[in-house]
């Protein structure tokens, strides 16, 4: 196996929720290696990768190398310090000595307590009238003197023998930390797991011993939103855009140095692709319902397992058939002990092809047996067959059982241990193929749920019921995982459920954050259309649960900076310039900064514009050019007949002042007034100098109210000269009639 942990982020492509990382990396063969085929392990995967997005292809000598088996594991990079484990049975013999030594200063101890308490005997008594006998002074000397030495010797054994005690509690103590700092070297814990990839590369033909991989993989929550710098010569001439993109992703990884594509598309899905069905002259045919994809399993497939069920007949036909104790003929059973009535049966005898679904039968213990030396199968896989179909198995073939004779019933006792054991199964796991998630699964959604990845489905082992043979079993996302984590010997210290939960929240809930600035999304600016920007040079994103702004491109675009004024409403001159979108792709709805020079005006948000097209900026008031609007009104009388109608004349006159050092063009817009339909109200324009347009403001966008009696002035205006505008109309009405609101218009 060849542990690749140098594999590098080449790109990352964003979408409007997720993004897809591409990483790459070389395999070496070496020289002296005879096999054609080699196992990789890339490592340093984010846990919040989505394991159905994998693709792991041949950069180089795709005619020569092929990649199969493809797994995703746990990986752990190995400690650079691994304590020295203890020497075995050190510890035992160590423990033992102590034992012993405690049992021999316990001894010396207890000797010490009885030879002291040792006492001379009593001086005898003489009869009356005689002198006394002689005291045996010798004797009470050389008993004081063994016991003075006695004690001394056991005493100085007894220190000896605490010293090495001591020393040997030492060693022992420091033989146990040992075993402990292995133990805890051996355990790993959440934040030092990684998923890893493990494949198959095989060399077809050629002689080359290195190949370059790429290897992508989807991650959820990353996000990305446009954002725009722009800035505008003073001369108004020319103008730089710079694209900038809002990135916010978590999974885990930090994306350094990368190229980086910016999609509008969705990352995951699905589209049915139109069926064109054939055009028939004649009788109309029925229907097709045959399923598309569908083959019938082939004729004789049962024969294949005929040496199984030999087999199982043989080892069967070896087990000494016996008969249950029964107490039915010793009377009452009051007077049994407890342990006695635990072989109490007085039910018939279970039969194999009948046994209770919750109990354990002869078919569990022949298989056991059988199947021992085989690999080791999770709980989880010697049950999916069973409980994804939701009923007891069904009885093994008639045949398996024509020469076995009957089997002894299981004990009450067994029975009550081994039962509750696929039920505690069903409710740990919570069933396959029933609803319910897969033990330290990932979360997927239920129609993902209810039909399993290709990876996920285990053959299940050849047994003896018939109508489960050749069946596919899903394998939960812990078994798999944990099946190439045991690889290593090294001890989980953590839930592998919780992490992958854990690393696939705290990735998808970067997706849901709050962009800084309201920034309209990418579904509403792109519209039906997807479109990949890509950055210009290499770019750093950091896993954190914040917005980065990252550049993306910057091009030099074309402008036309023009004066607007309304004078009727506001006497500022107004800036406003026409840019035209410079890219070939289209400018994404987003937030904007102006600048004018060096210096910043505004911030704004731009409209979604397409390729070549135009889109104006307001830069608000040049203080440069100066307006003033004065107007005057008179009423006059057309005639003194009975019909006459009153003249009610208004002039407008509007100055402009450029005191800019460049020439400039400006809009000066007006309103005249607007009779209603079929009011007796006749309004005439007398004079206009210079001539002006119509003006309906129809370029705001296209939700905008037509003007009916806008006016507009084109005017040019050199450096520091002086423009006088003028406008006459009069509004005639009958002369007993007035305006509503007052005969005068103008203010």
């Amino acid at each position: 196996m060849q542990l690749i942990k140098d594999s590098t982020i080449e790109r990352v492509k964003l979408y409007q929720q997720g993004a897809r990382v591409f990483r790459t990396f070389k395999v070496q063969l070496p020289e002296e290696h005879d096999s054609k085929k080699i196992d990789v392990e890339i490592s340093g995967l984010p846990l919040s990768m989505f394991d159905a997005s994998i693709k792991l292809l041949l950069c180089t000598h795709r005619n020569e190398w092929s990649v199969s088996n493809i797994k995703v594991g746990l990986h752990v990079d190995t400690k650079k310090e691994q304590p020295e484990p203890p020497e075995e049975g050190k510890i035992k013999e160590l423990t033992q000595q102590l034992i012993s030594m405690h049992a021999q200063h316990t001894l010396l101890l207890g000797e010490c307590a009885l030879i002291e308490h040792m006492e001379p005997p009593a001086r005898p008594r003489g009869r009356m009238d005689n002198p006394p006998p002689a005291s045996p002074l010798a004797a009470r000397l050389a008993l004081e003197h063994f016991v003075s030495m006695a004690t001394e010797k056991r005493i100085h054994q007894a220190r000896q023998l605490a010293e090495d005690i001591r020393k040997t509690e030492a060693d022992l103590a420091e033989l146990k930390d040992q075993l402990r700092r292995v133990s805890e070297a051996k355990k790993v814990k959440g934040n030092e797991v990684s998923k890893s990839i493990l494949a198959t590369l095989e060399r077809r033909r050629g002689e080359s011993l290195d190949v370059e991989l790429e290897l992508s993989y989807m991650i959820p929550g990353a996000r990305w939103l446009p954002q725009y710098t722009c800035r505008i010569e003073r001369t108004g001439e020319s103008a730089k855009i710079q694209m900038r993109a809002l990135v916010i992703q978590n999974s885990g990884e930090d994306w350094n140095n990368v190229h980086l594509e910016l999609s509008t598309a969705n990352a995951i899905s699905w589209t049915e692709l139109p069926k064109l069905s054939s055009l028939r002259i004649g009788k109309a045919q029925p229907p097709q319902t045959q399923q598309q994809g569908f083959r019938p399993p082939p004729k004789g497939a049962t024969a294949l397992f005929s040496d199984h069920d030999n087999a199982y007949t043989h080892i069967s036909s070896s087990i000494t058939a016996t008969k249950p104790f029964r107490f039915s003929s010793l009377g009452h059973t009051d007077s049994f002990p407890d342990h006695l009535l635990d072989w109490y049966s007085p039910e018939p005898v279970i039969e194999p092809a009948f046994a209770d679904e919750g109990g354990y039968d002869l078919d569990d213990e022949i298989e056991e047996e059988m199947y021992m030396s085989e690999a080791p199968m999770s709980p989880m896989r010697d049950m999916a067959v069973g409980l994804s179909a939701g009923a007891p198995p069904s009885p093994p073939p008639a045949q398996a059982y024509s020469a076995m004779p009957a089997p002894a019933a299981p004990s009450r006792s067994r029975a009550r241990k081994a039962a509750p054991k696929k039920k505690e199964m069903i409710s740990s796991f919570g069933g396959v193929g029933g609803g319910g998630s897969p033990k330290g699964g990932l979360e997927l959604p239920p129609e993902q749920r209810a039909t399993p990845l290709f990876q996920e489905l285990k053959l299940k082992p050849i047994t003896l019921n018939a109508t489960q043979r050749g069946k596919l079993q899903q394998v939960s996302t812990e078994d798999r995982y944990m099946e190439i984590f045991k690889r290593s010997g090294l001890v989980a210290d953590f839930s592998l459920q919780d992490i992958l939960k854990q690393a696939n929240q705290r990735a998808a809930l970067a997706g849901s954050q709050t962009p800084p600035q309201n920034i309209p999304s990418l579904a509403q600016s792109s519209g039906s259309f997807d479109y990949v920007y890509a950055t210009r040079n290499r770019v750093d994103v950091p896993s954190t649960m914040t917005y980065h702004s990252i550049p993306v491109d910057e091009r030099e675009a074309s402008c036309n900076l023009r004066y607007v004024t309304v004078p009727r409403e506001a006497q500022h001159v107004f800036r406003q310039a026409r840019i035209s979108n410079p890219s070939s792709a289209p400018m994404l709805s987003g937030t904007a900064e102006i600048y004018v020079g060096d210096e910043y005006i505004l911030t704004t948000t731009l409209p979604t514009v397409a390729p070549n097209e135009t889109f104006e900026l307001g830069l608000g008031v040049e203080q440069a050019i100066k307006c003033a609007r004065n107007t005057s009104y008179r009423e006059e009388r057309s005639g003194r007949a009975v019909v006459a109608t009153a003249e009610l004349h208004h002039e407008i006159r509007i100055e402009l002042v450029n005191n800019l050092e460049r020439t400039i063009e400006c809009d000066v817009r007006e309103r005249i007034p607007h009779p209603a339909t079929n009011a007796e109200v006749v309004i005439e324009e007398v004079s206009v100098s210079p001539a002006w347009e119509n003006y309906t403001q129809q370029e705001r966008n296209h939700g905008a109210r037509i003007l009916r009696a806008g006016r507009v002035w084109s005017l040019t205006i050199e450096p520091g000269e002086q423009v006088e505008l003028l406008a006459h109309y009069v509004v005639k009405i009958y002369a007993n009639n007035e305006v509503v609101g007052g005969n005068r218009r103008e203010a």
